[in-house]
């Protein structure tokens, strides 16, 4: 009996050293991880677009995440765009290197964002569009206020627009690029090509990797159809 009592007592002693070395590793790790002098991250992505008089004014939002015990920088918006107002009360400090506006964090922490600046607006064959290069972060999120219900609107890398309540909504892709471009709707004029389309998608995604493939199913009522041209949004290749 007093041999089963002896390895029960060093049974349980061997399993609070596992589980002891196990805690120390793991808390090894996240001080690792807090630590470590990455660059600042950006999280809760809102970028918020409203046209007032045939101009574009832009509010970006969100929190700063700065990992280094000395701070870091962190640059938000560049291009052909100007700042128009900062919080009086921000806990950092916006500097203009050559065309990109770069925040200044002091320190380690959590850093409420907003910045609000305006973007010039171009017109081409009567498509307006704004450019510039913003933060990137995990989700993005787009409105836009101030244009018509009946508007063409295009967000280069973008889900489609979906207009509710007066704005427009969509995400934005990874990268840094944001093209927007608009233009007033016109009536269409008759057409003596009448057509239907059906197209099923399959997606399976793996490691770093999404693959689609795309079943069309192209129906001709009326006239004729000669070519058909398959273009290709945003990053990828077909194979």
């Amino acid at each position: 009996m007093k041999r089963i009592h002896k390895y029960l007592y060093i049974h349980k002693i061997c399993l609070l050293l596992i589980a002891t070395c196990l805690l120390v590793a793991t808390s090894t790790n996240a001080r690792t991880w807090v630590n470590a002098d990455s660059p600042p991250s950006f999280s809760d992505f809102k970028l918020t677009g409203e046209v007032v008089d045939g101009r574009m004014q832009f509010s970006l939002t969100g929190n700063a995440h700065v990992h280094g015990r000395k701070g870091g920088e962190l640059k938000v918006v560049s291009g052909a765009v100007a700042v128009t107002g900062i919080e009086e009360k921000s806990r950092y400090k916006v500097t203009l290197v050559g065309d990109a506006y770069v925040l200044k964090f002091p320190s380690r922490g959590t850093y409420p964002v907003v910045f609000n600046f305006k973007a010039r607006v171009s017109e081409v064959d009567g498509w307006k569009s704004v450019r510039f290069h913003v933060v990137t972060g995990s989700l993005r999120k787009v409105q836009v206020k101030g244009l018509p219900a009946d508007v063409k609107l295009d967000i280069q890398d973008a889900s489609a627009p979906i207009h509710k309540d007066l704005t427009y909504n969509s995400f934005l892709a990874t990268g840094e690029d944001f093209h927007m471009r608009w233009k007033i709707a016109t009536p269409e004029k008759a057409s003596k090509l009448f057509y239907s389309a059906e197209a099923v998608c399959e997606a399976s995604a793996a490691a770093g990797l999404l693959r689609q493939t795309h079943l069309l199913r192209l129906s001709v009522m009326q006239g004729e159809m000669k070519t058909l041209r398959f273009g290709l949004a945003g990053k990828g290749e077909v194979v």
